[in-house]
């Protein structure tokens, strides 16, 4: 993760910054953590895992197993149309700016 909000970009890359070069390895080694994970989906605050799992790999690398998707069945997918129809006045009353201050952080 980076540490007070320092983003890598191209430019800095050559840049000879040991706690930049830290937190590029740290983040390469958070991604490594994440790899094969199985990540299910929410429906109005509910979580849900479907019915099956398929998996998501690599690419550039069909052996690296990127993660494991929870399969959405037709209900699910019914019920969160309806859901999304509940929160649609709410969500277009929210300015761009803050809607992504409405989900959650991502599990570490």
């Amino acid at each position: 993760m980076t540490r007070g909000g320092f983003r890598v970009a191209y430019a800095t890359m050559t840049a000879d910054d040991e706690a930049l070069h830290a937190d590029f390895d740290d983040g390469i080694a958070e991604a490594r953590r994440r790899l094969g994970a199985d990540h299910g989906f929410v429906i109005d605050s509910a979580a849900r895992t479907g019915d099956g799992w398929y998996q998501e790999r690599s690419p550039t690398d069909s052996n690296v197993v990127v993660g494991r998707y929870a399969h959405a069945t037709a209900g699910d997918v019914d019920e969160a149309v309806i859901a999304a129809g509940r929160f649609a006045s709410r969500w277009a009353a929210i300015r761009w700016q803050e809607r992504g201050g409405c989900f959650p952080a991502p599990p570490t």
